[in-house]
């Protein structure tokens, strides 16, 4: 019986270990990881992308055009804002109308999924096209 109660209290002292740590992310817990998507692109045939949102707030993004062997690199800094992630480049860049583009919002449809948004932080019509799953 006292090696049982030794036991549950070990247990007990490492669980309350673990949520302690887990309210320290500020609620990101669970959203960590890498997501992949296959995102409609008239110019370029299509676009596979890989998202990677890191513990420190970093992220990275490979996005492969199907029409080119050429990869894009992009990298920065990620927050959570209520039920959104808000994607901000280390470099911004200009996007096919030439204006800059410094973030990229989603909307944390679960642990495991998240919705891209338009320039305008709207859905897109189609919005299944633009959802990104965790891998």
């Amino acid at each position: 019986m006292k090696k049982f109660k030794l036991l549950l209290l070990g247990l007990t002292v490492i669980l309350i270990s673990c949520v302690s740590s887990n309210n320290g992310a500020s609620g990101t817990a669970g959203i960590n990881g890498t997501y992949y998507a296959k995102l409609p692109c008239t110019p370029c045939n299509g676009l596979i992308v890989d998202l990677l949102l890191e513990n420190n707030h970093t992220y990275s993004m490979v996005k492969y055009p199907k029409n080119t062997q050429k990869e894009i690199y992009e990298n920065g800094t990620w927050q959570k804002q209520g039920n959104r992630i808000k994607l901000t480049p280390a470099v911004s860049y200009k996007d096919n109308d030439n204006s800059d583009v410094f973030v990229q919002d989603f909307i944390i449809k679960s642990d495991n999924n998240l919705l891209l948004l338009d320039k305008n932080g709207n859905p897109y019509k189609n919005a299944q096209k633009y959802t990104f799953e965790k891998k």
